[in-house]
């Protein structure tokens, strides 16, 4: 090499040796920087596939809802495709090595736990489509010719449990997500809340549904035999708890294979109305004195233990549990299973049952006749819930029906109880911890039908103050639409013919309610408030004739009905309990925010007015609905 002019050899040797290390870090940073992009392409694929992976599951579970069990099955393989590529992504070299640079280092790691939790929940997915064929496909084993397989059922529950497990890594790993890299964190934490909003119902119904889970073998006879009431309720006769008693049938339970023994008719039950002693539950204030009013009480963990320990005192016989199911979870079970013949009776479906054995005394007034459909009605109970598959599909009506007060579920195993009672089955008052709170319950004492003409409107206008304070304006309208009296010689104001309705209205509140001050038919009435399981109620007795209605009019405080937020906003959270009536209650709600206040969070079914939002609903759930408003 020649020196150049006015360079010493010396220092043309030194430049030489010095521009090729230059151009070696030039390459090694460069190759780094280009490695490092080829690792991140991965990275950059995962949201597509996190995003396919979501859409699968969503396509199997409206799949699932549909009745399309295959096309499931294809959308959670996809998904499980899709999660798959994700994991490979976030678990591999690419997010090894993207983990470690300061920064975008915890954003990996947030991909990586969105990716996780979504692994989890297409587990769950898995474990659905596994169990689906034993619970409710063509050849499902889980329920046939009136037995539970108490094998298949292990395998279900074990499944079940797995998936808790799953839901707890799923929740945790969602937990540990911090969205703290700047334009990118606001999408993470975006799509964290989203995969939280579907994974906590099922956490929350998993963590509900456990204790009954871990006692459910138990009550099938898994560990000895169990012995439970069957009570066929009639909602024309109604009880603060539901329907009264028409008729009770034993059912024994052995391994899982449910055995249900003659229907006892109770009109014609000797004793069945006569004074009787039995030691009444602690703390009950609704208690009657003969065993057709020994389920007085609006929640059924004492009306339940109520009814036992009465027949127990009037047939010697001591029952594990009661299984109460009105007429109207009946047809609902019959319009999804089909219809049923019973001799002397029009071909019973969904859409006549309800008329037909509850409606129609004038028609069918022969004891005998009624007995026999009784009878048919218990035992068809059994044969619809269990056979023919569609489990799934009982299970909603199910939950449906108690939601609506029109089923429970009363069983001594306080365990199960405790798990019956997450689960919605229990058929008690909804507990009032926080907000407000609203139920409505008539009790039928002149041993009428005429409840199947019942009418009635609860109108609630609630005014807030910016503290939270509920002042509420209550109006309940009760009206008898029956037909006039057809049969010969004077109505006799009592029993199966008479037109008249005799009611004791109760209207529960509150615990903290205050400031009560109420008018029954136009006139002050003396209305002390009472409590019962953590409620307040105050009673009002009236008979109506044809035509006839009964008006409540009543004020009364809600001291903290709505949360304060520092900023001065509020959330009012209301909760409405029904009763099992043939034509649900009308609930009419109106809540009002303090001037100044703007509506800013409204549940479905409400509309906007002018200071605050209305719903007006036939009442056949237990809703609990949240308000807000900000100043």
């Amino acid at each position: 090499m020649s020196t150049p002019p006015g360079e010493t050899a010396a220092a043309t040797s030194e430049r030489s040796s010095r521009w090729p290390l230059r151009r070696r870090l030039t390459w090694l940073v460069g190759s780094f920087l280009a490695l490092m992009f080829l690792l991140a392409i991965p990275l950059i694929l995962v949201q597509h596939f996190a995003h396919e992976a979501r859409d699968e599951l969503t396509a199997a579970q409206d799949a699932f809802g549909s009745g399309d069990f295959a096309q499931a099955q294809e959308h959670v393989q996809d998904a499980r495709r899709d999660v798959t590529i994700a994991r490979i992504a976030t678990d591999g070299p690419s997010g090894v090595l993207w983990g470690l640079v300061p920064v975008v280092g915890g954003t990996v790691h947030d991909v990586g736990h969105l990716v996780s939790a979504l692994d989890d929940a297409t587990a769950i997915a898995e474990t659905g489509v596994e169990l689906y064929p034993q619970i409710s496909g063509d050849d499902a084993t889980l329920l046939s010719d009136g037995t539970v397989d108490l094998a298949t059922l292990e395998k279900v529950l074990a499944g079940v449990r797995a998936s808790g497990s799953r839901l707890e890594d799923a929740t945790a790993s969602l937990d540990q997500i911090r969205g703290d890299l700047p334009g990118f964190g606001a999408e993470v934490l975006a799509a964290r809340d989203q995969a939280r909003a579907s994974l906590e119902p099922l956490a929350e119904g998993y963590v509900a549904a456990e204790p009954l889970i871990s006692r459910l073998p138990a009550l099938l006879g898994a560990e000895g035999d169990k012995d439970y009431l069957i009570a066929l309720l009639n909602p024309s006769e109604l009880r603060y708890s539901g329907g009264a008693a028409l008729s009770l049938a034993p059912l024994t339970v052995t391994d899982g294979t449910l055995e249900i023994g003659d229907s006892i008719d109770l009109d014609s039950y000797e004793g069945i109305n006569d004074p009787l002693e039995w030691p009444r539950v602690a703390g009950n204030r609704f208690t009657g004195i003969s065993f057709k009013s020994s389920t007085l009480a609006p929640s059924w963990n004492v009306a339940g233990e109520e009814l036992l320990r009465a027949w127990r005192a009037l047939s010697g016989d001591r029952y594990d549990g009661v299984i109460a199911v009105d007429a109207v979870a009946l047809s609902r079970l019959f319009a999804l299973t089909g219809p049923l013949d019973v001799a002397g009776y029009p071909t019973l479906t969904g859409a006549n049952l309800v008329q037909t054995l509850v409606g129609s005394y004038d028609l069918y007034s022969d004891p005998e006749q009624r007995d026999r459909l009784n009878a048919a009605l218990i035992t068809a109970f059994r044969g619809k819930l269990l056979d023919g598959g569609m489990f799934a599909e009982k299970l909603s009506i199910v939950r449906q029906a108690a939601d609506g007060g029109h089923l429970a579920i009363y069983v001594r195993d306080q365990e199960a109880r405790r798990g019956l009672y997450e689960y919605g089955l229990s058929g008690d008052l909804s507990p009032v911890t926080s907000g407000d709170y609203l139920g409505v319950f008539t009790q039928n004492f002149n041993q009428s039908k005429m409840d199947f003409w019942q009418r009635r409107t609860a109108t609630s206008e609630v005014r807030l103050d910016a503290d939270g304070t509920a002042r509420v304006r209550l109006r309940v309208v009760v009206d008898n639409t029956s037909p006039p009296y057809q049969q010969p010689g004077t109505d006799p104001g009592i029993g199966y013919f008479t037109r008249d309705l005799g009611i004791t209205l109760a209207t529960f509140l509150p615990p903290e309610a205050t400031d009560l001050e109420a008018a029954w038919q136009g006139e002050a009435l003396d209305a002390t408030l009472r409590s019962f399981q953590g409620h307040q109620y105050f009673t009002a007795t009236e008979t109506l004739p044809t035509g006839g209605r009964a008006v409540l009019e009543a004020t009364y405080t809600v001291p903290d009905a709505a949360s304060v937020a520092p900023d001065g906003s509020l959330s009012y959270e209301l909760t409405l309990d029904p009763q099992a009536m043939v034509n649900p209650q009308t609930s009419d709600v109106t809540v009002h925010f303090p001037a100044g206040f703007d509506v800013t969070g409204l549940p479905d079914g409400w509309s906007p007015v002018a200071d605050g939002a209305r719903i007006r609903i036939p009442l056949d759930g237990t809703p609990t609905w949240t308000l807000e408003a900000a100043p």
